[in-house]
């Protein structure tokens, strides 16, 4: 996937993101923003490593910072996005009915 089509997703499910990630809890609230930071870059393409999903090289070493901290459970990700699925899923669905679903 180019850059340009990663940014234009990475714009398109902001709000999807943030959503998501609105019931996340690290324990510490700029670890929570940073969960935000860190996986906007993943958003557009969840598949790339982190050095293709980040954006530089301070972006790369913020990522493995983040995931490398003891408070960053990967449980608490999941509920976090596990209470947002079904939004979600509604959202794909009307997205596809509109034809903007992205391919």
């Amino acid at each position: 996937m180019d850059s340009a089509m990663r940014e234009a997703r990475r714009c398109a499910l902001a709000t999807e993101m943030e959503a998501e990630l609105a019931t996340i809890d690290l324990g510490d609230e700029r670890l929570n923003k940073r969960a935000g930071r860190v996986l906007q870059s993943f958003w557009a393409d969840p598949q790339a490593s982190i050095n293709a999903a980040s954006r530089g090289r301070a972006e790369t070493q913020a990522a493995y910072r983040f995931f490398d901290n003891d408070q960053v459970r990967s449980e608490a990700l999941l509920e976090s996005h596990q209470a947002a699925s079904p939004t979600a899923a509604r959202a794909v669905y009307m997205r596809g009915r509109s034809g903007l679903l992205w391919r």
